[in-house]
Formats: structure tokens, sequence, C-alpha cells
């Protein structure tokens, strides 16, 4: 009976008034927990075509009125978001060539690893010490752990399965989220729960899924990558279950795991702290934070000031918020940014990542739009708030702002109003996908992010992965960032290769049913030069960046320098023609340097005619000596994966036939 009056709760509850004061800890209801709903859903198949018209009410939140200078791949990241009739989303072989300087090193179908249930859907992941975990947000929770030690040839080691989703219409996340200890050595899942409904145990063979999600966090012992084994399964308060569940280590005070339990407003809403005991690998509740809706966080140790900050992204009722997290037993609250306070449903605050950039605390925090038949209220719409919760019919945008300074952000005593203009006055550029095309159903919406160096890696659900240039941002500059790098990831050559299409479908009536489209990139994680991503309903991929360099050897930092200019090579360590010895009367010239990878196509004129080549990597040509001392003038045209074309000359004299050296 109560998990039937729970399941008339959630589907009654009806909007309240925005909040007074952004200190006010009660947040307001939604008419049904739209941001669970959506979690993991996807795209749809088809999305309205155009953006709609920016609002007076805050254009600098959207990045109409900012300096935007074209990156090389800004036009061919335009061309990769197709929408209208003729395309299909659901189609791999029309998602061939969606690509600009990324090029695809590696691909792991999963199709055999995942065949006792093939339709199981990906989500979040994270990277530490050549560990790589990804979760299993539906029909069932769990973790694919990876072997990443050499990057650019992932290694698949098990597939930990843990609890059967809920058997309600709009239960498909219940493996919300995985973290890992920095060792690599434990994860932690993150259930979700909405109604404590529990499903069908599936069929499969034993071992499978434990029969019910509860709202909780699990933690896994995975010092053994092909023997991953649970130790606890901590209970959290809440009635969404747990979202997030990131763990960090408190200088002085140990590893802490901040778990966001949604309770939308009910007691048990925020952040739930517990300290991870590491001998036993088991969580210890410490402390908890009551402010209502959240969706995610990032925790630093603070390069200026040594302290420990949480900053937590707030899904609709909020921006993000600050705290200090140095004692964790004693959080307290320290900044607020919020564009929109007076809109209730407009904005849905996702991820968000802090970086420090010559004394400046930069904070980097993507919006996940997304479609429902549920639309703002006339009071909502005639305040700029949009028309339709999640404002799907827009582009998603990713804000840069100038934390710099906490006691300039908005403080716990502020009204709306204070809380908006601080929030407009620390606003540094904001980004939108250059086609400005609108999000959709989580078809083209902006959602996790890393910052490298002065560059932001941002998946984007269908709209692949981006490399974005924020430089001139993090310099305080309003320029909105510049396209580098992107890519449609899209391994299988056919729908027959391709996993089930997974996820659960929303209530009818309440958001748009959704599928998901190939590809669909939750995440992914820049590590040692590489871009590691899951597609939802697909495989496992290694990217590599035309800008990022593989380090010299395992252990090395990713690289965070500047890229080439568009149009020119360092030839001398990219791309160079090398001579090589071999038997009597013959002479071998290779392609080499950081770039081959890069390379599509490549032609060699010998004194001016062309030459045979060896499309093995390197790209060689083998040259016959004929006289005691013969010149040869070797011109290498070249062209690379992302549109660049370069021609490399080199002038090479033989001494004789016998006496011919490698050099």
């Amino acid at each position: 009976m109560r998990r039937v009056l729970l399941l008339a709760l959630l589907l009654a509850a009806t909007p309240a008034t925005a909040l007074a004061h952004p200190g006010d800890e009660e947040e307001s209801v939604l008419p049904v927990p739209l941001h669970l709903l959506h979690l993991g859903s996807g795209s749809e198949v088809t999305t309205r075509a155009s953006a709609a018209p920016p609002s007076a009410t805050f254009p600098r939140g959207r990045g109409e009125d900012l300096a935007a200078p074209e990156g090389p791949c800004t036009g061919a990241a335009k061309d990769g978001m197709p929408e209208g009739e003729g395309h299909n989303h659901q189609d791999v072989t029309q998602h061939r060539d969606l690509r600009c300087r990324i090029e695809q090193v590696a691909f792991l179908p999963l199709t055999k690893e995942l065949e006792a249930r093939p339709d199981v859907a990906l989500g979040e992941m994270d990277v530490e010490n050549d560990v790589a975990a990804v979760s299993v947000i539906f029909p069932e929770g769990g973790i694919l752990l990876f072997d990443v030690s050499n990057p650019a040839k992932p290694v698949f080691k098990s597939w930990y399965r843990s609890s059967q989703c809920e058997g309600v219409a709009f239960a498909n996340n219940c493996g919300a989220f995985v973290d890992l200890t920095p060792d690599g050595k434990t994860a932690f899942i993150a259930q979700q729960s909405l109604s404590f409904v529990p499903g069908a145990d599936p069929d499969v063979a034993d071992p499978g899924p434990t029969p019910t999600t509860a709202p909780a966090i699990e933690v896994v012992d995975v010092a053994d990558l092909e023997r991953p084994r649970r130790t606890q399964i901590l209970p959290v308060l809440s009635q969404g279950g747990v979202h997030t569940a990131r763990s960090h280590v408190v200088p002085g005070k140990g590893t802490f795991v901040f778990g966001i339990a949604n309770s939308q407003g009910a007691p048990g809403s925020g952040i739930d702290i517990s300290r991870l005991d590491e001998q036993r690998k088991v969580l210890v509740p410490t402390a908890r934070i009551e402010i209502g809706e959240t969706h995610d966080t990032f925790i630093q140790n603070d390069p200026v000031d040594d302290r420990t900050y949480l900053y937590i992204a707030g899904g609709f009722s909020k921006g993000f918020l600050v705290y200090d997290v140095s004692d964790p037993a004693n959080p307290k609250r320290v900044a607020a940014w919020n564009l929109t306070p007076e809109c209730t449903r407009d904005w849905y605050s996702h991820t968000i990542d802090v970086a420090h950039r010559n004394g400046r605390r930069i904070v980097t925090m993507p919006a996940e739009l997304f479609t429902s038949t549920t639309k703002q209220s006339d009071a909502q719409q005639a305040l700029g708030c949009g028309t339709e919760v999640g404002n799907g019919d827009q582009p998603g945008p990713l804000w840069i702002i100038d934390a710099t300074d906490f006691s300039k952000l908005s403080q716990a005593s502020d009204t709306n109003e204070q809380l908006k203009a601080k929030s407009e006055q620390a606003l540094i550029s904001t980004w939108t996908n250059p086609a400005k095309r609108a999000a959709g159903n989580l078809t083209f919406s902006p959602h996790n992010q890393q910052i490298v160096g002065n560059r932001i890696y941002l998946s984007d659900y269908h709209g692949g992965v981006f490399v974005l240039d924020a430089s001139d941002a993090f310099e305080g500059k309003a320029v909105r960032p510049r396209e580098l790098g992107y890519i449609v990831p899209n391994g299988e050559r056919s729908n027959e290769e391709t996993r089930p299409a997974a996820g659960a479908q929303g209530p009818p009536g309440l958001a748009v049913p959704r599928t998901r489209g190939r590809s669909s990139i939750w995440d992914m994680v820049h590590y040692k030069g590489h871009i590691l991503a899951a597609d939802q309903i697909g495989g496992f991929y290694s990217l590599q960046f035309a800008g990022d360099d593989p380090p010299a050897g395992p252990g090395s930092s990713p690289s965070g320098g500047p890229i080439a200019a568009p149009g020119t090579v360092k030839r001398r360590r990219q791309l160079r023609l090398v001579r090589n010895r071999l038997r009597v009367g013959r002479l071998r010239i290779e392609l080499r340097g950081t770039r081959v990878r890069d390379v599509r196509r490549v032609s060699f004129r010998v004194n001016g005619r062309l030459a045979r080549v060896d499309v093995r990597r390197p790209f060689r040509v083998t040259l016959r000596l004929r006289n005691p001392r013969q010149r040869f003038r070797i011109a290498a045209r070249v062209m690379l994966g992302f549109g660049q074309r370069v021609t490399l000359r080199r002038t090479l004299v033989s001494r004789a036939p016998r006496t011919t050296r490698g050099r």
C-alpha cells in the first residue's frame, strides 16, 4: 500500500511558487520529478529543427552578445548535427564521417561481453590509475571494468552486475553513477530508485543482479578487475534515490563520499557525506547538507586558500552552490550562482568543473535540456523562462563563470534580485552548439565535461564529443569558446551489428517518448592524451584529438599545451621523412612521427614523378639505386584525417649502392 501511495504522490504533485529568497532550504516541488525521468533517457529520433528566439530577459545566458571566433572545426560541427526530413538518428550508416580533428583509435563493440543481457544501457564513467569504470544504468545497475594502462588499446576485464531496476515505467537509471578512488581499487555506485517497486528478475543465467534497487550507495572492491566484489550497500534516506556519489580525499581527514539524495523537496533532500573506512571498505555516515534538489558535484582542494570546496550543480531549482567541506562533519555554505532565480523549470544545471588560471577561479557548467509536453505557466513565460519545461526547444548552454572571489557571488541572505545581478556580473562566457540546434529530448544536449589545460572536453549525447578552446574565456574575456575538435563516434558498420536500443519510455503525457540515437555519448574522460568514451547503446571508444600528443610513457600527465595552428604541422616532431638502409641497391623513405595515425592519404613524388607507395603504416616508398652517386628530390603530399594538408620535402644524395646508410 505504501508503494502505491508513493507513486500516487509522485504523479499528483503540483508546482509550487518560486523561492522568495535563494537561502531558503525548501525547494519548489515539480509536477513529476522530470529530471529523474530524463536521466539516462537518451535522444529521440526527431526534434525541432531550430532554436527558439533568444529572450531579452537574460541574453548573456545564451551567449548571443559574445564575440564568437570560429575554430578549425566550427563548420564541421555545424554539418555534424543534421536534423529534419531524410535524416535518421538511429541509422549508424548516416553518421560515418561526422568528425573533425578527432579520430577513432579503438572500438570495443561489447556485443559478446554483454550477451547475457544485450539491452543494457551505459552511463557515467570514471578513470583512475589505469582503470576505467563505466556504469550500467538500465534495466539493471552495475559496472563495466577496463584496463586502460594503454588507452589506445583498452581491454575489457569484467562486468559487475548490481541490482535490478524497479518495475515502473519511468525507472530508467538504477545504476546512476560510478566513481573510483584515486588508486582505482574501490568503486562507488549511486543507486537511484523512485518507487521501491521491484522489477522482474532478468531471464538470464546466474549470477545475475539482486532483485531490487533501493536508494543507496553501493561499495565495490575492484582491486582484482576480473573479480569485483560488493563490500557494502549503504541505505540513503530519499524518495528519488542517489544520483551521484563522488569520492574525495580531504587533507588530514581521509577519503569521503558525497552522495546526492534527491527527494523533490521532501525531508532528506541534499548531500549525504560519508567517510570511507579503507580497511573494511565500508562507508560511515558523517554529515548531511539539507538543500533540496541537486544533481551533481565537483570537489577540489583549492590551490589558492588550501580549503576543500564542494561545488554543487543544482538542477532546476539552483544554478550552483559552493560549500566549504574542509571539515566534512561541518560543511559551510560560501556562495551561490543562478542566472534565472525567477524561473523554476527552465535550465537544468547538470555537471560542474573548476579550473584555476592566472589567479582566477573559473567554474564551467553545462545545462542539460530536454523536451516535455508540460508547458511553462503564463507567468513563467512572461518572465522569459521559455515555453516548455526543460527548454528542449532551445540549444543547451555551457556557462563559464568567474568565481575568484566567493564574496562577490550570492550569499544566503541575498534576495533573488541580488542573486540574479551578482550572477550576471560573474558570467564570463556562454557556449552553445555552433549549429544552434535545439536540444530536443536529449538529442543534442550538453552533458558531461572535463577541463584539460585551456580546453573543455564535452559529451553531447547524439551530438558526440566536442573539444573547445576556452583560453580567452579563462582569461576573463567575453569570448565564446571555439570548436577545436568534433566527432560523433560510430564503430558499427550497420544497424545489424549494434546492440538493442535499450531504455525506458517516459509516462504518456509527461515526457515525449524517446529512443537513443546512434551514437549517444553520455560521458567521456580525457586520459593520457586520449579520450575514452562510452556509447549508451554502443560500445567503448578510445579517441584521439589532433592537439593531444600521447605522453612519453606510463604515468605521464595529459597534454594541455597549445595545438598546432590550422594548416601547419611541427614537422620535425609530428611528421617527417626518414631515410632507412635496405639491402644492396635499394633505399627506403618512410613517413614517421606522432601524426602518422592521423594520415588518411599520402602521395610521393621522386624527382617529379609519382612513386608507388606502400600504404601500411609507416607509409613508405622504396627507391632503386642505379648510379654510384644519385640525387633524389622527394616530396610527400599528406592529407590528415581532420582535413589538414601538408607537403614535406627532402633531398637525398646516395654515395654509392654499397655504402648507403640510414640516418
